[in-house]
């Protein structure tokens, strides 16, 4: 499949059709290289408003009252030990997902994990289905870097910063690494949720998939082009600060 193929199915659209008023459906690109058996493994399509907040992700289900907030965040502080207890298991984590190790990443987590790819829409649950997603990914970018700039640990898990840094290399959903594109830099924000075994629960990924999209050269750079912006909506250009 060329790139021009892709961008008609999977929803993108040239400058032209775009300046003629069709909608943008994005479509996810990583976390979509294989789709999931589970039956709970949605698309980015739950995303709507139809749909209760609660169902949206495992994060969202959890969702507390804002009076709660102080509350549950004093009963979040976790002991000296806990702390390096989690810092420990991610960074070990990391470190897997750097080497391309599957053994290892998947010794970091539990016997069921769950993948969230938030950006995608995808979910992936099982020791299965997220082996699965973990070899797909390290197969199209093998030793994608993860440099860490931040990390906030709480009694349940980690929050962690990240920026990827890396080289597409194998397909991904059938499109072959771009020629002008050597390297891609993409900011990542993960919260690992850690069990009192200091495994893995569950991985939620958020990132920005317009920023995913031009990194692996799927539609063209629309933000430094202040024409595409104009013909999009007129506002982000009159706009005054």
């Amino acid at each position: 499949m060329d790139r021009r193929h892709f961008l008609k199915t999977s929803g993108f659209t040239t400058l032209a059709v775009a300046s003629a008023g069709i909608s943008i459906k994005p479509s996810g690109a990583l976390g979509d290289s294989l789709k999931s058996s589970e039956p709970n493994n949605l698309t980015w399509k739950r995303y709507n408003s139809r749909n209760a907040l609660n169902s949206l992700t495992i994060a969202a289900s959890k969702l507390p009252d804002r009076s709660q907030l102080l509350d549950l965040a004093m009963a979040n502080i976790p002991t000296p030990d806990r702390v390096e207890q989690i810092y420990k298991t991610i960074m070990a984590h990391t470190i897997a997902e750097e080497n391309n190790d599957l053994d290892t990443t998947m010794a970091t987590m539990v016997d069921q994990p769950i993948y969230e790819d938030v950006a995608s829409g995808k979910t992936f649950v099982g020791h299965q289905d997220v082996l699965a997603d973990y070899r797909a990914k390290y197969a199209s970018f093998p030793m994608m870097k993860r440099h860490v700039t931040n990390v906030m640990v709480d009694k349940n898990g980690c929050f962690a910063e990240l920026m990827w840094e890396g080289q597409q290399v194998g397909p991904v959903k059938g499109i072959k690494a771009p020629k002008n594109r050597p390297k891609i830099y993409l900011p990542v924000s993960v919260y690992y949720e850690v069990n009192e075994q200091g495994k893995i629960a569950r991985e939620t990924v958020y990132y920005d998939q317009y920023l995913m999209m031009l990194n692996l050269d799927l539609i063209p750079d629309i933000a430094n082009n202040q024409l595409t912006l104009a013909l999009l909506n007129p506002g982000l250009i009159l706009r005054k600060d």
